[in-house]
């Protein structure tokens, strides 16, 4: 029994040695991928804590796996999908540091496209933890290279996310601006969705502000297109909002007609 063991055993490191160096990192690495993908999925369908606790232990490995063989592209959007994670949970410093290590690996690649978004989503962070100057800071530098790319989208996406730090900031005459450049690129691209929404966020920023017969026109206008395009969910969120804030609407509509 001891003798066909040392065969056996003879036998399988004959095979390791016949695995090249390249075959193990790609077997290394599909494991990786299969871990992400995984993390994907959970993440996706996350209903609690647990679910994103599960989602986070499969991004860490197949990270963990991608440094080891050295798959920076694979290391960028692993970090940054943490990032994402830990910005939605509140631990504003892990998303932090997930996101400037997906910053690095951009850079280092010439991923312009991908280092406009992260630095977009490093705006995200500081905007969600109140420091609204460093969210300030990145979300420029992230519509820099979106307008260098001519990424019409992404520039329309960063100008919404300026306006609400602005507004977050009651600084509301910089909010409108930023939403008003942010609403004619989304009419310009025909996105009927986010037109919608940047409207909306106009809404919320006249309203804010005091300003209720502007509030009101934005908000009837972002109201029309939800049932244009049948968003029952946006309908019945607009119409809760008129309802929240009906008294503040029609004490000021009735002092002023």
């Amino acid at each position: 029994m001891f003798r066909r063991f040392l065969v056996v055993s003879a036998v399988f490191v004959a095979m390791c040695a016949l695995l090249s160096p390249s075959t193990v990192m790609a077997q290394s690495k599909a494991e990786g991928i299969h871990l992400f993908k995984a993390a994907d999925a959970l993440r996706e369908k996350a209903q609690t804590n647990a679910d994103l606790r599960q989602a986070v232990q499969k991004y860490e490995q197949a990270l963990k796996i991608f440094e080891r063989v050295g798959s920076k592209q694979e290391i960028g959007v692993t970090a940054n999908n943490l990032g994402i994670v830990f910005d939605d949970w509140g631990q504003y410093d892990k998303a932090v540091e997930y996101y400037e290590k997906s910053l690095a690996i951009k850079r280092e690649l010439k991923d312009r496209k991908g280092e406009g978004q992260t630095l977009n989503n490093l705006g995200n962070v500081f905007a969600d933890w109140g420091q609204y100057g460093k969210a300030v800071d990145y979300y420029e530098k992230s519509l820099a290279i979106k307008r260098e790319l001519k990424d019409r989208k992404g520039e329309g996406q960063t100008l919404n996310n300026l306006g609400n730090v602005f507004m977050d900031w009651g600084q509301y005459d910089k909010a409108v601006d930023y939403y008003e450049e942010s609403l004619a690129i989304k009419r310009e691209l025909k996105d009927r969705k986010g037109e919608g929404q940047t409207l909306n966020n106009l809404g919320v920023v006249f309203k804010d502000w005091g300003q209720y017969d502007k509030a009101v026109d934005y908000y009837e206008k972002s109201l029309a297109i939800k049932r244009e395009l049948k968003d029952r969910k946006g309908e019945g969120s607009a119409l809760l909002f008129f309802t929240l804030n009906g008294l503040i609407f029609s004490d000021y509509l009735g002092r002023v007609s």
